[in-house]
């Protein structure tokens, strides 16, 4: 078990006029013994929040800490987060927040390199992860006034990881950051303004290139994306698509756009556009479709007010045709055959399309109900296709019939007659059936479609006609 023993300088209050001996935390910080790092880091952390005074003006430790002492403190922290114990690793991301607010702009910007190096560093991909929240705390955690730059230290080297990395998990670290970035200094940091245009042009390489399974973002000579730095991409355009200016925000809109159109969709019409375009080879997947049509709800319910007539009227038909009324099925379908269960070239029996479909569906209405509250004037003639959707998704569920109880009555009767015939194999089928139940996601799609009925009413409700 940890030690529970503190050390008995750390107890003297902060208006006391003995300076606790931060050298000797420090020291024990190194120590052999595991819980002995633990309990010295968390003292230490503990006694720098004390002196911090919750400022944010990062020189709050001047009065007791001399530039020497930050840097001895800053560098055992850092030493600390690559520990062999978890538990250590996790005290001493805690004290990296505090010690951040703590200490002076050349600590904070020598930390911020630091935890870079580290990051980028493709020998480092056991404590990857762990370098990454450090530096991710570190943007979320410095003064503002720190800000501009850290963020001019940061934004170049993020980037530069992100087009070069021949290595997936760089990538997802550097998009990571980057966009916890954009969140915290993208409107106000001029580091992060001038690069708008350069972080803008990054992503939409990544949306575009085609999604294979282990297709890396940044590998010479490759042109694919895997599906999780496309998602990831995908946030990191949400959040840029706050904080560009009208023109920038207009060529992002319209390159989705572009890229959208390029896609299949799902269903029966998807089908028709495949045997129409059949040696189309530009054509999109369904997995590449969702994060377009992911990053594009997302896009919309940031600042789908900021969009203008056009752009919304090329937006909703998009959506609609991932939400086709057709294609709305029940348990009642049981003679659809098996070019009918397909879905943009993938079946519908396999349960990772199904669920792709779903999640994708559940996009499409989030991105109607946001435009339906944020634009209600601007999606007023195509409120009518919208309701019809809804209509037919909000009872949307492929694995439940829905059809007349007595044309199976003597089914019914037989399974109630060799209901208790196996009790072991009927539990373990329920068993079966409840997973199954845990697995089916359909109901976000019902939900998304009952979200943007209720968008619509609330959108009408002084017109009910």
């Amino acid at each position: 078990p940890r030690s529970s023993r503190s050390y008995p300088i750390l107890t003297m209050a902060h208006s006391g006029q003995t300076i606790p001996n931060i050298s000797s935390l420090i020291k024990k910080t190194d120590h052999y013994d595991k819980d002995e790092r633990y309990m010295a880091t968390s003292d230490l952390c503990e006694l720098l929040k004390r002196h911090s005074g919750g400022s944010e003006g990062g020189g709050s430790s001047a009065s007791f800490l001399d530039s020497n002492t930050e840097r001895q403190i800053c560098t055992a922290v850092l030493r600390l987060l690559h520990d062999k114990s978890n538990d250590v690793q996790a005290i001493a991301v805690k004290t990296l927040g505090v010690l951040l607010t703590t200490v002076h702009q050349e600590q904070v910007l020598e930390i911020a390199d630091s935890l870079t190096d580290q990051v980028l560093d493709a020998s480092k991909s056991e404590l990857r992860d762990v370098y990454t929240i450090g530096l991710r705390t570190l943007v979320k955690t410095i003064p503002s006034t720190a800000g501009n730059e850290v963020a001019h230290r940061l934004v170049g080297r993020l980037l530069d990881g992100i087009r070069s990395s021949e290595d997936e998990e760089i990538v997802l670290c550097c998009l990571d950051v980057l966009t916890d970035l954009l969140g915290r200094f993208g409107g106000t940091s001029v580091a992060v303004t001038r690069q708008h245009e350069a972080i803008l042009q990054m992503c939409l390489t990544q949306l575009s290139r085609s999604s294979t399974a282990g297709g890396v973002a940044g590998s010479s000579g490759a042109d694919t994306t895997s599906p999780v730095v496309r998602k990831r991409t995908g946030n990191t355009l949400a959040g840029l698509s706050v904080v560009l200016s009208d023109p920038l925000l207009m060529r992002m809109v319209q390159s989705l756009l572009n890229l959208i159109e390029r896609s299949v969709g799902l269903g029966k019409g998807a089908r028709q556009r495949l045997r129409e375009n059949s040696g189309d080879d530009q054509k999109t997947t369904v997995d590449d479709t969702r994060a377009l049509i992911r990053t594009m709800c997302s896009v919309a319910g940031a600042v789908g007010h900021r969009l203008g007539q056009e752009q919304i009227d090329q937006i909703i038909p998009i959506f609609l045709r991932f939400t086709d009324p057709e294609d709305a099925v029940t348990g009642d379908d049981e003679d659809i055959d098996d070019e009918d269960e397909a879905m943009g070239g993938m079946g519908e029996d396999d349960e990772a399309a199904i669920a792709l479909a779903n999640e994708l569906r559940e996009s499409c209405f989030m991105g109607f109900e946001s435009f339906i509250m944020r634009c209600p004037n601007e999606v007023e003639h195509h409120l009518e296709k919208i309701v019809q959707a809804a209509l037919a998704y909000m009872s949307y569920d492929p694995n439940y019939s829905y059809g007349d109880d007595g044309e199976n009555e003597e089914e019914e009767q037989a399974e109630e007659e060799d209901e208790y015939e196996d009790e072991d194999d009927e539990y373990e089928e329920e068993d079966d059936d409840d997973d199954d139940d845990d697995d089916d996601e359909s109901w976000k799609v019902r939900r998304g479609a009952v979200r943007a009925l209720k968008a619509v009413v609330e959108a009408r409700k002084h017109d009910p006609s």
